[in-house]
């Protein structure tokens, strides 16, 4: 009873001072002496993800687990808005049309009483309307590293739809070291989802491991590994797709890891990334690289780069990115050269799909390069004519060139997106406004009219008025 015994005082500990929250024994069957977490009061615990604002996590009396209240996550269905007359930008009109957030509830108890043990977090979920699904989560942290359970959120760990309750579980091992023990419930999208006492107890080595990843720095080599450490699935869609060692697709003879769809995806994107912290890459240019492969991808399929500030929202440039599209090809080595800014907090990298196909990668890494090593353009396929610069994803499949007085673009076979944009100085006056205009002509089948201000350096503008005729 000594491990029980520990971790019910830890739990008093991490608990104290909330004045609901309760820890108690209880035979949650078929195992007996198992320790229930109870928290009544949403303020002992937090929220983390993908727009977790988004999110309410409140104690609900109306819904009992096992004679118990239990307690309701829930996001509700985004506005529809009307963007006939009114789009911002292509980000806006996708977003008001997507689901593509996320968010956890986290709570905390000591590991000390568990040192090597397998452990089981158990927790009865009931959802309604989840229709990307609701999950459990168990993380150990031990010597400055993070093992994560379920963060990839396997298809076979979710309740998609509406569910009475109904059992999850994640299991780990609990290393030396270990100094905290994290959990909580997730949801991906709207819906709404319910929790009840969450249990942990030890179990024997003949119950499997739940499938994790370990955060921290090592090897980058992805050679007969099929976990990766540091690197999760992420993105909206992150639960429609699955990484996977695959032995019949190899380069230089070993096994590589692929990508792909398990579900139907309705063309949303998903991606296998690592974090690292960016202390040590400050103000420094570095060089990302890794071998990539992929097949039947026709729609969206990038390598990118990604730098993060503290605040950097998690769908966004952030302080500087760069991707290169994949299309279908055999394995290629794939390169992408950025400086890392000074206010940096992680730098991210990773392979990318949206809708059908797979695609691969091998021997990801990244190093330090001299400022002789070119920087990789925004977008592949940039090109410029005079002052105006044509630059964005669909950049490579479409054509700049002179058309009399004027510059033209055009494409027969693209439909992703592409900015023909004028580069000038900024006006000099800092005391009134002045007047801008631009001039298109709208071929046939555009889907969409962007346009703006943008600015770099110094000080502020402002902008006012802005019409379209």
């Amino acid at each position: 009873m000594t491990m029980i015994r520990d971790l019910a005082v830890a739990c008093m500990i991490a608990m104290s001072g909330c004045g609901h929250a309760r820890v108690a024994k209880t035979a949650f069957p078929p195992h007996n002496d198992v320790v229930v977490l109870l928290a009544s009061d949403p303020s002992t615990w937090v929220k983390t993800g993908q727009e977790p604002e988004l999110y309410t996590w409140s104690p609900d009396p109306s819904v009992l687990d096992h004679g118990r209240q239990a307690m309701r996550f829930e996001r509700a269905a985004p506005e529809r808005r009307d963007t006939s007359h009114e789009i911002d930008s292509a980000r806006a009109l996708v977003a008001s049309h997507s689901n593509a957030s996320w968010a956890a509830t986290v709570a905390n108890i000591s590991g000390r009483g568990f040192v090597g043990k397998r452990i089981r977090l158990t927790a009865n979920v009931k959802t309604d309307g989840a229709i990307d699904g609701a999950f459990v989560w168990l993380r150990v942290d031990h010597e400055g590293q993070r093992t994560l359970c379920n963060l990839q959120n396997p298809a076979d760990l979710r309740l998609k739809g509406t569910h009475d309750f109904t059992p999850l579980s994640c299991v780990l091992d609990v290393p030396s070291g270990t100094s905290n023990i994290a959990f909580g419930l997730g949801l991906d999208g709207t819906g709404r989802a319910w929790i009840g006492p969450a249990t942990i107890d030890e179990v024997g080595r003949d119950v499997a491991e739940t499938p994790h990843a370990v955060d921290g720095r090592q090897r980058e080599t992805v050679a007969g590994d099929d976990s990766l450490p540091g690197w999760v699935m992420s993105g909206g869609a992150r639960a429609e797709y699955e990484i996977k060692l695959d032995p019949d697709v190899t380069r230089d003879g070993h096994p590589t890891l692929r990508l792909a769809p398990i579900a139907d995806t309705q063309g949303r994107y998903a991606t296998w990334m690592r974090s690292i912290d960016a202390p040590d890459y400050r103000a420094k240019r570095v060089r990302i690289t890794a071998f990539t492969k992929s097949v039947g991808t026709t729609r969206r399929a990038d390598f990118w780069v990604r730098v993060q500030g503290r605040d950097s929202p998690g769908d966004g440039p952030g302080l500087g990115a760069r991707s290169i599209a994949l299309g279908e090809s055999d394995w290629t080595a794939r390169t992408i050269v950025l400086d890392v800014d000074e206010k940096a907090s992680q730098v991210q990298y990773g392979i990318g799909i949206a809708g059908p196909g797979k695609a691969w990668i091998d021997d990801p890494k990244i190093e330090f390069v001299g400022s002789d090593v070119a920087l990789t353009a925004a977008y592949p396929g940039e090109q410029t004519i005079d002052d105006w610069l044509m630059t964005g994803v669909g950049a490579p499949d479409y054509a700049l060139a002179r058309d009399g007085n004027a510059v033209r673009i055009e494409s027969s076979k693209s439909d992703r997106y592409v900015a023909l944009v004028h580069v000038a100085p900024a006006a000099s006056s800092t005391s009134g406004f002045m007047r801008c205009d631009a001039t298109a002509d709208v071929p046939d089948g555009a889907k969409w009219i962007l346009y703006g201000v943008s600015y770099k350096g110094d000080g502020k503008a402002w902008v006012r008025g802005g019409s379209l005729h």
